[in-house]
């Protein structure tokens, strides 16, 4: 039988590795992150970083919803 426990606990563990890597990298290579994407997309540098923080915020609310919520509720059903 699949254990469901540790597969969401596991993916808990590596979403959280990858939002607390991309928060730093935003917070610590600003000026870096910036030029990259102005490359690509001509875009004013608020944009930029309203941007930035919008995808992260996202991105800890599906981790929330899609791997956190239902590993609670298996651990509270078990």
């Amino acid at each position: 039988m699949f254990d469901w426990q540790a597969f969401l606990g596991w993916n808990i563990l590596v979403h959280w590795g990858i939002l607390l890597f991309a928060a730093l990298l935003v917070l610590g290579a600003k000026n870096w992150m910036v030029r990259v994407h102005q490359r690509f997309i001509d875009l004013p540098r608020e944009t930029l970083w309203v941007s930035y923080w919008w995808f992260l915020a996202l991105y800890k609310l599906l981790i929330l919803v899609l791997f956190v919520g239902p590993y609670v509720v298996l651990r509270w059903l078990m």
